[in-house]
């Protein structure tokens, strides 16, 4: 499960296949943002199944926008208060090199 299936979770094109390929067109073209729809889909079948899916009349862009900006005011899951942490020091050593992590962690 990638990130575009958590940011699209709420996405309701009218078809189940509709919604995976919408997130699976998004995990793809936001993975070479700069590339052509056939290179960014890697194979004919899939470049095909793209320029399908966006001929495709019952696709609405609202839809697809209204799922991408609902995921972005999702409230921030909740933070440990700075009270309840404490730092904390390991000593790791590698070759030669001796160094000091720190890390806040959970009391």
């Amino acid at each position: 499960m990638g990130w575009a299936s958590t940011e699209f979770e709420t996405i309701d094109l009218g078809d189940e296949r509709r919604n995976k390929r919408v997130i699976r067109l998004v995990e793809r073209l936001s993975a070479q943002p700069t590339a052509s729809v056939p290179q960014a889909c890697g194979d004919w079948a899939d470049t095909i199944a793209a320029y399908r899916f966006f001929n495709n009349e019952a696709v609405d862009w609202r839809a697809i926008l209204g799922a991408h900006t609902d995921w972005g005011s999702k409230p921030e899951p909740q933070k440990i208060p700075s009270s309840q942490l404490q730092p904390s020091h390991e000593r790791v050593q590698v070759d030669r090199l001796s160094v000091t992590l720190e890390r806040v962690v959970p009391v």
